[in-house]
């Protein structure tokens, strides 16, 4: 069994995530449209991009200025301290507050 991420929406449009522990990216698709969402996004758990894009969607009109000059700093950072960016991005998701 593998860890998927999914990024889905309701019947009403509504935005939801979650993960799912499948065989494959099929049958959480399948396991998806069971529970009556509308798919958008599915990626392995340990996907960077999909990280990443959580990560931003988690933030999405709740983000100012200030918060993207401070993740950034923080990001170079860790970055410049040699840590991968997939364990940087974690670290930081840890410390977010919003």
């Amino acid at each position: 069994m593998e860890t998927y991420n999914y990024e889905a929406t309701t019947k009403d449009g509504n935005v939801v995530t979650g993960t799912l522990e499948v065989a494959n990216e099929s049958l959480a698709i399948d396991r998806i449209q069971d529970m009556g969402y509308f798919p958008m996004k599915v990626s392995k758990a340990d996907d960077v991009e999909g990280m990443v894009s959580r990560f931003f969607s988690s933030l999405q009109n709740r983000i100012t200025d200030k918060d993207i000059m401070t993740f950034t700093y923080q990001l170079g950072v860790l970055l410049d301290a040699s840590f991968p960016l997939d364990r940087s991005l974690s670290i930081l998701s840890d410390l977010t507050e919003k």
